[in-house]
């Protein structure tokens, strides 16, 4: 409840109109490194034996990293040196592909992910005078996430002759996010400003399948080290 709190009071923004309270509305572009750690299918593929000197289901990528891109539109309060903002995030497209070695059924199983997410945070922050026109900001925030994930299972073929076998699962799944981060402002002119940021961003868990067929599961931690530029409009 204190959240959708927060998101009232931001949205209501627009029409409050008091001395030492002031409203700003952004846009900004993102490019992000994301971070697609610990991943496991918890035995769900292969059988866990050693077949010829390899285990049977041996995960080969336990860490994945992808860019990502994004699109965002922020509203927000400030007085004196503090602000309140709610921001929403869209981030194409990452890929979270996963390979397993199963030799018991004599090929290579590969587990292929298009993720993308949406993020809408509430965020804290303190700024300050770098002198001039420039100012710096620092602060972290709270929020809820949603993924998109469509995913297929991929039984590599034995020979050329064959077909892959191909199983999808498409899913859509909300878990809550937390960041932190910093940044720089440049005004120009009475209301404008050139804004760039840095955060870490947590984005919970990953999850794909089980599939129809098959009933792999796979799974691994979200996060992403992301830089945004955009401009800023202050009343």
């Amino acid at each position: 409840m204190r959240f959708w709190s927060v998101c009232a009071l931001l949205l209501s923004a627009t029409s409050v109109h008091a001395e030492g309270l002031t409203w700003y509305t952004g846009i900004e572009t993102s490019v992000g490194r994301m971070f697609m750690d610990d991943n496991t299918h918890g035995g769900s593929i292969g059988t866990g034996q050693t077949i010829g000197g390899i285990v049977d289901g041996a995960l080969v990528e336990t860490d994945v990293y992808d860019w990502s891109n994004g699109l965002a539109a922020t509203i927000g309060i400030e007085t004196g040196p503090w602000r309140l903002e709610l921001e929403g995030i869209w981030r194409y497209r990452s890929d979270w592909d996963l390979s397993v070695i199963t030799p018991s059924i004599c090929t290579v199983t590969n587990v292929f992910t298009n993720l993308g997410t949406t993020t809408l945070m509430a965020n804290g922050m303190r700024r300050g005078s770098l002198g001039a026109n420039w100012s710096w900001e620092t602060g972290a925030g709270i929020g809820i996430l949603r993924k998109k994930l469509d995913a297929e299972y991929i039984e590599r073929a034995q020979s050329r002759a064959q077909p892959d076998l191909v199983f999808e699962s498409n899913k859509t799944a909300h878990d809550f996010a937390w960041q932190v981060f910093a940044g720089l402002a440049w005004q120009f002119g009475d209301n404008w400003a050139l804004h760039s940021r840095y955060r870490f961003i947590d984005l919970g868990d990953l999850e794909a399948g089980s599939f129809p067929g098959r009933a792999a599961e796979v799974s691994g931690d979200l996060a992403s080290h992301e830089l945004t530029l955009g401009f800023q409009y202050r009343r």
